[in-house]
């Protein structure tokens, strides 16, 4: 069990760098919006909302995959386990498309 949580962390931490990495801070000249604190606000909150929904939904088919594995390793069978992450992942893909 320590060996999921850690690789669980670390797949957490991941996400994490690719989310930082694919979101840049829109940074302007002068830094005139730290003069203009609510649009300073609104960027800051903007940027927080989108880094989050990109670490959720980067993660989310990661944490079927380490379930899956986890389930593997205590002895289910894998061929099933796989099955499983592709109904989840085809249900949720078939829920965004409508």
């Amino acid at each position: 069990m320590k060996s999921f949580n850690a690789i669980k962390k670390y797949e957490i931490r991941q996400t994490e760098q690719i989310a930082g990495a694919l979101i840049d801070i829109t940074k302007s000249k002068f830094n005139w919006r730290i003069i203009i604190f609510p649009f300073f606000l609104y960027d800051f909150i903007r940027y927080r909302r989108r880094s989050q929904v990109l670490r959720k939904n980067l993660f989310f088919t990661k944490q079927f995959a380490l379930e899956a594995a986890k389930n593997i390793h205590q002895g289910k069978e894998r061929a099933w386990e796989i099955r499983q992450v592709e109904i989840k992942t085809r249900d949720i893909l078939d829920k965004e498309k409508k």
